[in-house]
């Protein structure tokens, strides 16, 4: 006979096991994906995911879960936060990504202002990022990827941050508060309406950048990458001249218009991997800086048998496809 345990027995259980006696909630574990279940006791929900349940509101019972530390609302049709977060005090991680939400007041998620590190609003429909969002003064990842997003407030200040994506969106400048953020790790601005790009400001802490896609005229970088390690310029056209970080380790240079390499490329003494797909590139001569390079990308380029043979020789890895 098959035992089968309704998700209430099961939480029965677990509330008279000897873990949950000696202090342990074994419910921190649990996911709740159904609202009336989780209502049956509303202290033991820590995680609660309503992903693609057809909500247009976030329900109000939500805020009934004082314990509540992780929330996926994700895929509904949800056009404002409004008050039903404001009183949880302990919710570290939300996800609203694929809404409606043309605007976020952060002001809502003040019960949480000094708890949550993460919020994904990927997917929406924001046009604008004002200073509300310094409510959370200890947010580490900000992800706005896709949304309609042409400013942020000058007034921002995320000191904690450490990612960010604001990727496919319509700015036009990097939002001031980058500069201000001296935990910032990743950043990601693919796919914007930058012309004007120049990261000459300390920016020690950066480990990976993404610029690409964006209508560069000007690209400048200062001196104070000491850490970066990653740097993804495709869809650039990209100056011969152009002063590289010389810490980078993987290399992306795809779709650039490049006849030739950038000088400062040939110098990267740390280099591990370097792309540079879908050029019109005829010849790479090795670096004899390049003790480190393993990987070379160079799908379409029209680069002959005889070049390729001379790059592995110098036990480098050309890599023709995926």
């Amino acid at each position: 006979m098959i035992l089968r345990l309704s998700l209430y027995s099961l939480l029965l259980l677990l509330y008279h096991s000897p873990s949950f006696a000696q202090g342990y909630d074994t419910f921190r574990s649990i996911w709740f994906t159904n609202l009336q279940e989780a209502s049956l006791q509303p202290d033991r929900v820590y995680q609660l995911d309503l992903s693609s349940q057809n909500l247009s509101v976030i329900p109000n019972v939500i805020s009934q879960f004082k314990n509540l530390e992780a929330l996926k609302l994700s895929d509904n049709n949800i056009r404002d936060i409004e008050q039903s977060l404001k009183t949880l005090t302990k919710l570290q991680f939300l996800e609203l990504s694929g809404n409606k939400l043309t605007h976020i007041d952060c002001s809502q998620l003040y019960g949480s202002r000094d708890e949550i590190t993460e919020l994904y609003l990927r997917d929406n429909y924001i046009q604008r990022i004002d200073s509300s969002i310094n409510v959370l003064r200890n947010l580490e990842l900000l992800n706005l990827g896709n949304n309609k997003i042409k400013e942020f407030s000058n007034h921002i200040e995320l000191t904690e941050l450490r990612f960010l994506y604001i990727d496919i969106n319509r700015l036009k400048d990097l939002p001031s508060f980058i500069t201000r953020s001296h935990e910032l790790r990743v950043l990601n601005i693919n796919n914007n309406q930058i012309q004007k790009l120049s990261l000459d400001y300390p920016l020690h802490t950066f480990e990976n950048i993404n610029i690409g896609d964006n209508p560069c005229d000007s690209l400048y970088f200062g001196d104070g990458f000491d850490r970066l390690q990653t740097l993804i310029m495709d869809w650039i056209d990209i100056h011969p001249n152009i002063k590289l970080p010389q810490r980078i380790e993987t290399l992306s240079m795809e779709h650039c218009n490049l006849n030739q390499l950038p000088q400062s490329c040939y110098t990267l003494r740390k280099l591990k991997e370097l792309s540079v797909m879908q050029n019109k590139l005829d010849n790479i001569q090795p670096s004899p800086h390049w003790k480190k390079l393993r990987k070379l990308w160079i799908a379409g380029n029209p680069m002959n048998q005889k070049d390729i043979e001379t790059l592995e020789s110098f036990n480098i890895e050309v890599k023709l496809g995926y």
